[in-house]
């Protein structure tokens, strides 16, 4: 049994690798998309507030779940949560 002399994944010269550099990291992907949705997000909220009250219950569902974990004051006194009496 034989083996070669040298290295057998060595690169022959003037020849490359093709290599796109450094693979992105989780955060640095994060960060990224954190910055694109603070851009867009003034459309976003617009968008399912007015859907919320046209009706769809998981634009509600979600305007209400922002209201919750935000510190938007809300003014109790026009929010009821009694039905009306008929």
């Amino acid at each position: 049994m034989t083996f070669q002399k040298g290295n057998a994944f060595a690169l022959a010269p003037g020849e490359t690798i093709p290599t796109r550099g450094r693979p992105r990291s989780g955060r640095t992907i994060k960060r990224g998309v954190a910055k694109m949705l603070n851009q867009a997000a003034a459309p976003l909220c617009e968008l399912a507030v007015r859907k919320a009250l046209e009706g769809d219950a998981g634009c509600l569902a979600a305007c209400v779940i922002l209201l919750a974990s935000s510190d938007v004051m809300i003014d109790r006194k026009a929010v009821t949560t009694e039905a009306p009496a008929s």
